[in-house]
């Protein structure tokens, strides 16, 4: 027992200095401006500094104050304190994915910290399938549970988690206490960047009417004051992204898509694999399962974001309604693999199908995560 808390702790310390190791160089580029760890740290950095000297109002601002803060109270340099927080914020996602695994797993007999360790790791490295010769992007066009160019991103996997795990736990339990949690990962998600929140709050309505086991009164007032909580908030960010500036939402169908994938449907099925296959062999399994259902509703609602809608301008091939499918297609892996866990059983073959697509997507995933740690192309 001993062993395995030291080694779940010496993987929570290797995942910090991994993670700050690669955003320091990816913010460093803001001095150096290399060819090498491009990324979006430098441009958000920019913001941070314009954000905070009253130039700019930026409409999701967690991540820049975080950096401020910390560059002021510790005190570090601008890069090396953006890089402190990203890193930080990764090992806290971390431990908290390890304790839901602890925690879903905790009436199984396959439960201990060395599979949640391991389950863990795999969930930060894993990435989509890939074909040769088949998509110059390895990100873009597939997308992936893990994209790391991106800090508001980063910043948003916490919250979207917490606010996933705690409402469904609010409507089994019917309890206040859960549901002031989801409210409050629900509204910082929101400043941490909006993409979670268009696809969670409609998917929370299609998952609760998929489960009248849920359909009460109490329920049904838990679910409006959650509504009621953020609304306010989508409002704001609607109206620093979009009212005063010349960008407006388009509806494009499969325009930015089609952009950055030969074909979008082989696209989805390299990114979705493990999910994807997991859910064709243990449908109802996948269905009866509040987690892995509630992710897939949020993964089809994020899909036919992706696909329909568009920003217009220069920010139109930046693709940012995909954010959404990135979000829930990180959500679809944590749980379906934990469920996956749960039932595994070795005697069945397709089981062994589904565990060497998922070694196969961590192996790529792994080599993806290297070659930007390299100073590689991270798209």
């Amino acid at each position: 027992m001993y062993l395995q808390k030291s080694i779940t702790y010496i993987f929570f310390i290797s995942v910090f200095l991994v993670s700050f190791y690669l955003f320091y160089h990816m913010s460093l580029n803001l001095t150096y401006q290399t060819n090498t760890f491009l990324s979006d740290y430098p441009s958000h950095i920019r913001n941070l500094i314009n954000i905070f000297h009253g130039d700019l109002q930026f409409p999701y601002p967690i991540w820049h104050y975080l950096v401020q803060k910390s560059s002021i109270f510790l005190p570090l340099d601008i890069i090396t304190s953006a890089a402190f927080v990203t890193a930080s914020v990764v090992t806290i996602y971390a431990i908290l994915i390890y304790k839901i695994i602890h925690y879903l797993l905790s009436d199984t007999t396959v439960q201990s910290s060395l599979l949640s360790t391991l389950i863990t790791l795999i969930l930060l490295i894993v990435g989509p399938l890939d074909l040769p010769n088949y998509n110059m992007y390895y990100i873009l066009g597939q997308w992936s549970p893990n994209i790391w160019y991106s800090p508001t991103f980063v910043m948003l996997k916490p919250f979207a988690l917490l606010a996933t795990f705690f409402i469904v736990k609010t409507l089994q339990n019917r309890s206040f206490k859960f549901l002031f949690i989801t409210v409050l990962a629900a509204i910082l998600s929101v400043f941490a960047k909006p993409s979670f929140i268009i696809v969670f709050l409609p998917a929370i309505l299609l998952f609760y009417l998929l489960r009248p086991i849920y359909l009460s009164k109490y329920n049904t007032l838990l679910i409006s004051i959650l509504f009621l909580s953020t609304i306010g908030s989508i409002l704001f960010q609607y109206s620093l992204l979009f009212s005063e500036s010349n960008v407006h939402i388009l509806i494009d169908p499969y325009g930015v898509w089609s952009k950055y994938s030969p074909s979008i449907f082989l696209s989805l099925l390299l990114g979705l694999g493990f999910p994807l296959l997991y859910l064709l062999f243990y449908t109802q399994r996948v269905y009866k399962n509040d987690y892995t259902l509630l992710s897939w509703i949020m993964t089809i609602i994020s899909i036919t974001v992706a696909i329909l809608f568009a920003e217009s301008g220069e920010r139109y091939m930046h693709g940012n309604f995909f954010w959404s499918y990135a979000t829930s297609l990180n959500l679809l892996y944590i749980f379906s693999l934990i469920s996956f866990i749960k039932y595994f059983n070795w005697e069945e073959s397709k089981t062994k199908i589904i565990l060497l697509i998922l070694v196969v997507q961590a192996l790529l995933g792994l080599k993806y995560l290297i070659n930007i740690m390299q100073g590689g192309y991270a798209l």
